[in-house]
């Protein structure tokens, strides 16, 4: 009975002990889910910069650690089950913190739910970049309330042990007083276990004997030895949980006293040091590393403040070791009596190499896009232009800032506008398309209304719930054109071939045709003279006859002249000289040729500048100018000369060619007519006053030079011809000049002439026209001429290039063969129509040459020549 109070005493310190324990048992737990607290705080504070930026994946992040924050916070404040504990309700040294979290969670979660939707935040989020922060460094406030409260209670149960253990001593010594005569040695046994456990035996038992009260003490107090046993082991189970949660934090911490000297440090922090945390201990910060007066500093003002700082970047370079950058938060601690700081520092390297490398990719890839000639253009699913690349800004006429938010229709002709919103639409409804992936040929709009082709491929991308369109474009109008002269060459050179056979075969009979008119008309002037002749067909009938002879030949010249053009057309002229000439003197001289064609239609405006001189032949470029100028003055109709003006403008262009622009204020040329301006033969004069070969011939021979003709015509306003010219030095290398002897007199020795064609007529022309003068042997193949020549010598050999069989090439490298004096004595006549082979072979060889039709005076002459040079 006298020990019944000191026991009932050390049973009510015992139940108190046990509510202590109970409440230790969910610390860890408690603490874990305010660590997370914080980390989720920092998730959102990393994910909300990424889903202000539109990033998919940023935003589904912030969304999901909006929600598991809140749950976090829920339990945290009211208390729940978590991970299969039962956490209680927060203490009341934490409440506070937690209700500043609380207060500002309230105050951004609108904010953050709306930008992890995709909504754009009213009030920016630039705010949330403020505010985010400061909800972690509230986090860090209740993680802190919650560690000293977890130690406190750590210090409350240590005392309350201590206590109950020294009560039950009291309470075993005052039995032993009491009953030291009944039970001297069971309490001294007692006594001694006492003294064990307090000294940390806590393995220390009393023996079980004695008076039956000294007995139930002992057994008491073993209970009570075995349940603090129990609860120690339990403290030491969760103390190495918190510590190990400590120790496998990814970030380095580091406790300071006010002196900012180190109190402890995590593993972490010691691999940052590079030293064991008991070497770290009473260290200050710049002991350890290089250049942290920054650091220093924000301690100071956390401490001085009682506020947290974080996001400060730090370059840590710990002594011997490399620097490395760090994201550091500091956070007094609250609760200590002489003011301590938590110090959180994050590696930051891998993160911001790997931002780094990101920054460099885009880079990269702007320059790509920046740089590209292909347009790029961008869309969202709303179908508003999104980004344009520079290429595309010049090729539409539209900056970036003006046409982002436009709609995409802005670039497409308003004709195809309904049509493509209707595929546009189709296309978002049921997923399917003709245009995506494929290379298609559209027609773009420019801002200047202008339309234009291009050709464009269209790709999606997705990225979580949005769409973006992607459309890559080539102008294809250059190509166009190219395409078009292309063709229009091949025209031309199909026109060429065709004109130079076509004037090959009239060349042969309008040779006889001619030479007989001019025979049949000298036989007819001997017979005017004839005085027995005139009396019989009478001077009328004589006079119609030289009348008909006459227009005879002028029809025959005619024809001679359409196949000289002809022959220019197929680019087979080669009897011209090319030399520097000046483009404005020959541009005088056509001038004043054709002024008496214009002074009745226009009046000539000259803007002469700087054009560098040009390589070709004089007379041909002059036909040229001539040409150009006669068609621009026949575009305007006589009788309104003074309102009316034939311009002509001469320039040097950036490649420093010769341009030469020659503008009228004619009718224009209507659009249904323009491609075919350089055709031959297509002329939109009356019958019998033109040919329609002036510009094909006009083109034909600029190309020859290197050049090219162009025009510009608008009908109702007028035409401009564009001609430009190489400089001279960089003109198409001339041909070779072919020789001819123009020299008259009177008739030379006469001398025996092989003729070798294969058209006798031609053979047969010949002879009468050089009768009177030479003997003439007409022969129609080269097998045939060789068999004369074996028979008999001849002073001169005219022969055709282009006959069957035996060729003139061949025929000349026989005669080398076997007859080399006679192939020496050569002259080769041409119909027009050359194999590139007889082409070289005409520029190989030095021989004189004539064109069909042969003008009689010009081969008589030409023979007079040769013969005076080479005397039988």
């Amino acid at each position: 009975m006298l020990l019944g109070v000191p026991v009932a005493a050390t049973w009510v310190g015992f139940t108190a002990l046990l509510s202590f324990v109970n409440a230790a048992e969910t610390e860890p737990h408690v603490l874990d889910l305010a660590g997370r607290q914080r980390f989720l705080a920092a998730e959102l504070h990393s994910h909300a910069a990424g889903a202000a930026e539109g990033r998919a994946e940023d935003q589904a992040e912030l969304r999901a650690r909006e929600r598991e924050f809140g749950d976090a916070l829920r339990l945290l404040q009211a208390g729940g089950t978590y991970r299969g504990h039962t956490l209680p309700p927060p203490p009341a040294t934490a409440r506070p913190a937690l209700a500043a979290v609380n207060t500002r969670w309230v105050d951004l979660r609108g904010e953050i739910v709306n930008l992890g939707l995709g909504v754009p935040v009213e009030r920016g989020a630039a705010r949330l970049h403020a505010e985010l922060p400061r909800l972690a460094a509230d986090s860090d406030a209740v993680v802190q309330a919650l560690v000293e409260e977890a130690r406190g209670r750590r210090r409350t149960l240590e005392a309350w042990s201590v206590g109950v253990s020294a009560l039950a001593a009291l309470c075993l010594l005052a039995g032993v007083l009491l009953a030291r005569r009944y039970a001297a040695r069971p309490l001294t046994e007692l006594v001694s276990a006492v003294v064990r456990l307090r000294s940390g035996d806590r393995a220390a038992r009393a023996a079980v004997g004695g008076p039956r009260e000294v007995a139930e003490l002992a057994l008491a107090f073993n209970e009570l030895a075995t349940t603090i046993q129990e609860l120690l082991g339990s403290l030491e189970h969760r103390r190495r949980e918190v510590q190990a949660i400590l120790d496998t934090v990814p970030s380095g911490l580091v406790t300071l006293d006010a002196e900012l000297r180190i109190l402890a440090a995590n593993p972490v922090f010691e691999d940052m040091a590079g030293a064991p945390a008991e070497r770290l201990a009473g260290r200050r910060l710049a002991e350890l590393a290089r250049g942290v007066e920054v650091l220093e500093a924000a301690c100071r003002d956390a401490l001085s403040h009682q506020a947290t700082r974080h996001g400060l970047l730090v370059t840590w370079e710990a002594l011997g070791a490399a620097p490395r950058a760090c994201r550091v938060a500091v956070t007094p601690m609250r609760g200590c009596e002489h003011g301590q700081l938590l110090l959180v520092m994050e590696d930051v390297a891998e993160e911001e190499r790997l931002a780094a490398e990101v920054r460099a990719s885009e880079q990269r890839f702007r320059a790509v896009v920046d740089h590209t000639t292909d347009a790029i253009v961008l869309a969202d699913a709303q179908g508003l232009v999104t980004y344009v690349n520079p290429a595309a800004e010049t090729m539409f006429g539209w900056a970036l800032a003006e046409i982002t938010g436009l709609p995409l229709t802005t670039l497409i002709p308003r004709d195809m506008r309904d049509r493509h919103s209707i595929g546009f639409a189709r296309y978002l409804a049921t997923g399917t398309s003709n245009m995506l992936g494929r290379v298609q040929t559209l027609t773009a709009l420019h801002r200047n209304a202008t339309v234009f082709p291009v050709e464009c491929t269209i790709s999606e991308e997705r990225r979580s719930d949005r769409r973006m369109f992607i459309g890559v474009m080539r102008d294809v109008s250059a190509q166009r054109q190219l395409a078009a002269r292309a063709m229009q060459m091949d025209r031309m050179l199909t026109a060429g071939t065709l004109a130079g056979g076509v004037a090959h075969e009239v060349n042969n009979p309008l040779s006889f045709v001619l030479a007989n008119l001019d025979h049949v008309g000298a036989e007819v002037r001997r017979l005017a003279g004839h005085p027995a002749a005139a009396e019989a067909l009478g001077p009328a009938r004589l006079r119609d006859v030289e009348d008909a002879l006459r227009d005879a030949l002028a029809g025959a010249e005619r024809v001679r002249t359409i196949v000289q053009d002809l022959r220019t057309l197929a680019h087979q002229e080669t009897d011209e000289h090319r030399e520097p000439l000046s483009v404005h003197a020959l541009l005088e001289v056509a001038l004043r040729i054709a002024g008496n064609e214009i002074r009745h239609r226009a009046r000539v405006m000259k803007a002469f500048g700087a054009p560098p001189e040009v390589e070709a032949d004089e007379a041909r470029l002059s036909q040229v100018f001539l040409a150009v100028l006669l068609n621009a003055a026949q575009a305007i109709p006589e009788g309104a000369a003074d309102s009316n003006l034939v311009t002509v403008r001469t320039f040097a262009d950036d490649g420093g060619n010769a341009v030469i622009e020659i503008s009228d204020t004619g009718a224009g040329i209507p659009a249904e007519l323009q491609t075919r301006v350089f055709d031959p033969f297509f002329t939109t004069k009356p019958v019998g006053q033109g040919t329609g070969l002036g510009l094909s011939i006009c083109r034909a021979t600029l190309l020859g030079l290197g050049g090219d003709i162009s025009f510009t015509s608008a009908p109702g306003h007028g035409t401009t011809f564009r001609l430009v010219l190489p400089p001279a030095g960089a003109a198409a290398p001339a041909t070779a000049p072919v020789s001819a002897v123009t020299a008259g007199g009177a008739p030379g020795r006469r001398g025996r002439i092989l003729v070798v064609d294969d058209e006798p007529l031609v053979g047969a022309a010949t002879r009468r026209t050089l009768a009177d003068e030479h003997d003439v042997v007409p022969v129609a193949s080269g097998a045939e001429a060789l068999a004369r020549l074996e028979e008999e010598p001849f002073d001169l050999i005219l022969c055709d290039v282009m006959m069957p069989e035996m060729s003139g090439e061949e025929l000349y490298e026989a005669l080398v063969q076997r007859f080399p004096e006679h192939a020496a004595k050569m002259i080769f006549m041409t119909g027009g129509a050359f194999t590139p082979r007889a082409a070289a072979f005409l520029e190989r060889v030095p021989h004189k040459r004539l064109h069909k039709p042969v003008d009689a005076d010009d081969l008589k002459a030409l023979i007079r020549g040769v013969l005076k040079e080479k005397p039988g």
